[in-house]
């Protein structure tokens, strides 16, 4: 769907997002430089503290990489949008943000809750079942499984049928689709690159916010977030990683950065970097 598209590229093509200072790839608020491998780093996770998702990819993706999500941008907006799909994202945007949306979402997922904690449970069973597969044929670090896993636990312990929970999730996210403030697929169309993804910085911090309502704390994560050069050789460098996800046991992952026109980003596989990979 064209729609789905433009909103997906809302919150993933975010790095060429202006900002401000917020934006800049000097020191940040939090400490960390972009001057270093491991200063790159801390700046990221600082970022990502602070909610600025648009300002953390646009310090992760080199100039090239950005300008190709520009055109992307572009190349998306001179294409047609069928009325079933903006007609679609005009429904769902009042929903949520007419008056007393709150309330009228609540009663429509009022009587699903309890089948959604059996489901969430069926989810967090299986979800390290299903990655141990792929997270062994990707020669990932054997630490991966383990953090599926932990992942996998503490999504067993979400009380996703607590309806007090259940309303704040809902609040929260009406609240950043008014902040939002699109209407229609056509508008969010018309929109240039920098200020859609000034809407999807908005789309984020609402997402990190209700997940944080169930226990799911990435501010607590992000906060936990240490980086360390392990070594050097010319514009490589090997880092390791440090994160306790919402608030578990610290779990380490290597990270091979490299230097780019002075500047370290993470390092991307051959298969990655090839043309059309990673469209």
């Amino acid at each position: 769907m064209h729609t789905a598209k433009l909103l997906l590229a809302s919150a993933l093509l975010l790095p060429a997002c202006g900002g401000g200072e917020s934006a800049s790839l000097g020191v940040g608020p939090g400490g960390g430089s972009a001057d270093t491998p491991d200063g790159t780093l801390e700046l990221a996770f600082n970022h990502l503290e602070n909610k600025r998702i648009s300002s953390f990819l646009m310090l992760m993706a080199p100039p090239p990489e950005l300008q190709r999500m520009k055109d992307e941008w572009a190349e998306m907006q001179r294409k047609p949008l069928e009325q079933a799909e903006d007609a679609q994202f005009r429904q769902m945007m009042g929903m949520l943000t007419a008056d007393g949306a709150e309330d009228t979402l609540f009663a429509m997922v009022q009587p699903n809750l309890a089948e959604a904690q059996k489901q969430i449970g069926m989810v967090a069973g299986m979800a390290p079942m299903m990655a141990a597969g792929a997270i062994q044929e990707s020669g990932a670090p054997a630490d991966t499984l383990v953090m599926v896993e932990t992942i996998g636990a503490k999504l067993a312990g979400i009380d996703i049928a607590n309806e007090k929970k259940a309303k704040k999730a809902i609040a929260i996210v009406c609240k950043a689709a008014r902040e939002i403030d699109v209407k229609s697929g056509a508008e969010m169309q018309k929109l240039s690159f920098e200020q859609a993804m000034k809407k999807a910085d908005i789309a984020y911090a609402g997402v990190v916010d209700a997940l944080a309502v169930y226990g799911l704390d990435f501010d607590e994560t992000f906060e936990s977030l240490e980086a360390r050069v392990l070594s050097t050789a010319g514009d490589t460098a090997e880092v390791e990683v440090s994160v306790s996800l919402f608030g578990l046991e610290k779990k380490t992952v290597p990270v091979t950065m490299e230097r780019k026109a002075g500047r370290w980003y993470p390092k991307k596989d051959e298969a990655e970097s090839a043309p059309g990979m990673a469209r």
